[in-house]
């Protein structure tokens, strides 16, 4: 894994129960800086990208609770002093042909704006797609070299 990235980041382990929701968890988080984290759902060809979507604004809004809920605690985890998370959906560029989802894009964008607008949390929304030629599995450092190319799907319908 790279650095600063965690993969399967727990969201809602023993919120409800001892044991339950523990597959609720975040693909990718990216530590970028102390308050600035990238939360990242990875889809390699499962769902599709409304479905992938849903997914990762269940997991910031149990984030959300929690930052609001657990601001008090004493050893309170790094993550929830988070005042800038980005929100991704990222997969291989055929995840999104036949899709065409820049309208839900934006509204995504201004609805994660307005519901953390009173906790002072800057927040956004984008789907990426990896560059055409990357291929998984791969060595560390193409990994990362493809993480520094994500880039803006080809919405394409098919």
């Amino acid at each position: 894994m790279l650095p600063d990235w965690v993969n399967a980041v727990p969201t809602a382990s023993g919120l409800t129960s001892p044991d339950g929701d523990r597959s609720r968890n975040i693909d990718l988080v990216h530590r970028i800086s102390a308050d600035k984290y990238e939360f990242v759902e990875l889809k390699i060809s499962s769902n599709n990208p409304l479905m992938a979507a849903m997914e990762l604004l269940q997991y910031f809004l149990i984030f959300v609770f929690a930052q609001r809920t657990f601001h008090s605690l004493a050893h309170q985890p790094t993550l929830l002093n988070a005042q800038q998370v980005h929100l991704r959906v990222l997969a291989p560029q055929p995840f999104y042909d036949g899709y065409d989802l820049r309208w839900l894009e934006r509204e995504l964008q201004q609805g994660v704006v307005e519901v953390t607008k009173d906790d002072g949390i800057v927040v956004d929304f984008a789907f990426l797609a990896f560059p055409v030629d990357f291929k998984s599995p791969c060595a560390d450092h193409l990994l990362e070299d493809a993480m520094a190319r994500r880039s803006a799907p080809r919405w394409r319908i098919l």
